[in-house]
């Protein structure tokens, strides 16, 4: 079936991509020599947000947190609450299964990622994250340990390593909230998605 997809991507008018051009321009150039036109407009997070609702009062207990004192554990979840959670002061590092969806939440929120995929993508994602961005973390050998999940934790929390990682994320979310300002990248790519849908 994904053999099948990605030969019918290369016939499309357009693809549309939930990611943003300043992420990785490097990968946006190669993709886009590969269809006839790729359309970063996300991250969907920012641009199609959802009602939030925090039926279990976790952003109250947040608050009550000192800063970049919580370990926010999540192998995907709802992705609003996610964000609320990610965006909150108190949360100093994010323990996930790299999908897509919560790398881009983990950008927005500005919080350096714990990498442990499982399957499909996330395999990518998780050696992109650490390898190229230097935003994250593997888990030691791709298992989840305590030894080795205390020192992925004391390396992001307690080291320069870790402000680092922290710091590199932090341009990286300053980037995603530009490309969904009135004139940016994704906003016009969205604008010109939207030229070709009405055309076709």
């Amino acid at each position: 079936m994904l053999l099948k997809m990605g030969i019918a991507l290369r016939r499309a008018t357009a693809v549309a991509a939930n990611s943003f051009q300043e992420l990785d321009p490097l990968i946006v150039t190669m993709l886009k020599s590969r269809f006839q036109k790729l359309l970063n407009v996300g991250p969907f997070c920012l641009t199609l947000p959802l009602p939030f609702s925090d039926t279990y009062d976790c952003i109250e207990w947040l608050n009550k947190q000192e800063p970049s004192s919580v370990v926010y554990i999540s192998f995907g979840s709802v992705p609003q609450l996610n964000l609320k959670v990610l965006q909150h002061n108190s949360v100093g590092v994010f323990v996930t299964h790299c999908g897509w969806n919560s790398v881009l939440e983990s950008i927005i929120g500005g919080v350096p990622l714990i990498l442990r995929p499982f399957f499909g993508e996330q395999n990518l994602n998780n050696r992109i994250v650490e390898a190229v961005w230097g935003m994250g973390l593997g888990v030691e050998g791709g298992i989840l340990t305590k030894d080795g999940m205390a020192k992925a934790l004391e390396l992001i929390l307690s080291t320069e390593e870790g402000e680092k990682l922290r710091k590199k994320i932090e341009v990286h979310k300053e980037l995603a909230l530009k490309a969904v300002e009135p004139n940016g990248s994704s906003t016009e790519n969205f604008r010109t998605l939207v030229k070709i849908i009405n055309k076709n």
